[in-house]
């Protein structure tokens, strides 16, 4: 079972209909699951006893999505799907007793992609740096678009599971919201790589970070300047380069980045920029039609 943030249909160009996860990482690392075990991302009505659905991430052990849930009596039967078939990597339901799932019975553990892909990268330096790449630069302007840009209200309950009682509110929405910007940080080491965007921690406020909003705006900016350039150069890279395991997860990766931003951040800078690109969106489109 993958916990992500949550999930929304995609059509693609041929009218097929795909549930995916809403945030790059969790679609990267539910992509990477049905590369290795052969399974398909799911359609509307799929069922399957792997499954992905939405939690929250305080869920996880280490406040981080994805999460991925074993059930400890069912581990030698796990992942035993194949392509076409219906056991999918997921069903497009909610869990059914998330309760159970969440329980002593069950194995949790944050997923870290760059830790678990390194084995694949040893033989490809150049491989490597760019997985780095995308680890660093591009999961950096997926958070920098959620501090900076002035998203609407309906796209952060897209972005996560919001109970619908919480965003017919639009008061409590917006403190839902608030929470949700305070936690950001805090992901995938952003505010390790980034400290100077960050007064001291105040747990008095009850609030986790306190924002240089200017120095948030102004790192934004920059490195869009940089990803202007290096998402053409990453794609020209894993297009040219030979096949290989390595190459797979690049493009895998680098789809999942394409596909939200362009989709669900299409209003933002940082969505526009991508959308623009049409040969890396074409490239993206085809890698998640495979699956």
């Amino acid at each position: 079972m993958l916990g992500v943030h949550n999930t929304f249909q995609h059509i693609d160009e041929s009218g097929a209909t795909r549930i995916l996860p809403t945030d790059p990482e969790s679609l990267a690392y539910a992509l990477i699951l049905a590369y290795k075990n052969k399974l398909t991302l799911p359609r509307p009505g799929s069922k399957g006893t792997n499954a992905l659905f939405a939690i929250s991430y305080h869920s996880s052990p280490s406040d981080q999505l994805p999460v991925l849930i074993e059930q400890r009596e069912n581990k030698s039967s796990e992942n035993k799907g194949k392509k076409g078939q219906e056991n999918d990597l997921l069903s497009d339901k909610q869990c059914t007793d998330p309760v159970n799932l969440l329980s002593d019975h069950s194995q949790r553990s944050f997923i870290n992609l760059s830790q678990v892909l390194t084995k694949y990268f040893v033989k490809s330096p150049t491989a490597q740096l760019i997985n780095r790449l995308m680890d660093s630069l591009f999961q950096d302007l997926w958070i920098l678009c959620l501090l900076t840009e002035d998203l609407d209200l309906q796209i952060w309950n897209t972005l996560f599971d919001v109970d619908p009682e919480v965003f017919t509110n639009s008061t409590i929405n917006k403190l839902v919201v608030h929470h949700i910007l305070s936690d950001l940080p805090s992901w995938h080491d952003f505010s390790v790589r980034h400290p100077n965007l960050f007064d001291v921690p105040s747990k008095t406020l009850g609030v986790e970070f306190l924002f240089k909003s200017e120095l948030i705006e102004a790192q934004y900016e920059l490195q869009l300047e940089e990803f202007d350039y290096t998402l053409a150069a990453v794609y020209e890279y894993i297009r040219t380069s030979e096949k290989s395991a390595a190459m797979e997860i690049l493009e895998m990766k680098l789809a999942s980045f394409v596909v939200i931003f362009k989709l669900l951040l299409r209003d933002t800078k940082l969505g526009e920029m991508v959308a623009g690109n049409v040969k890396v969106v074409e490239f993206a489109e085809g890698v998640i039609a495979k699956y």
